[in-house]
């Protein structure tokens, strides 16, 4: 009889530590769910800023479309990447 209570109560304690330390640092336990919104929080500020730098460039590339053509970025463009300049041009890199 004593036998029973104490092999229960062993088995009940065993039982109770193995799933309360894998509700804190299992797979899906609660230290997990903090890293994970962190995460996630690091990823949509990263998302914002890939999303801006795209908007950044679509409106680009609608100024340089055929529809719509802006001479100055036109100009600005062929200038920074064929190196071309005006004769009475001194150009000065920073890089």
């Amino acid at each position: 009889m004593k036998i029973d209570y104490f092999l229960t109560v062993i088995l009940t304690s065993i039982l109770t530590m193995y799933f309360s330390y894998s509700a804190l640092n299992g797979q899906y336990g609660l230290f997990n769910k903090f890293r994970f919104q962190a995460q996630e929080i690091v990823l949509l500020k990263q998302l914002d800023q890939i999303k801006s730098k795209n908007s950044n460039l679509n409106r680009k590339v609608i100024r340089l479309s055929d529809e719509y053509l802006d001479l100055d970025l036109l100009d600005q463009q062929a200038r920074k990447f064929l190196g071309l300049m005006r004769p009475n041009e001194i150009i000065i890199n920073f890089n």
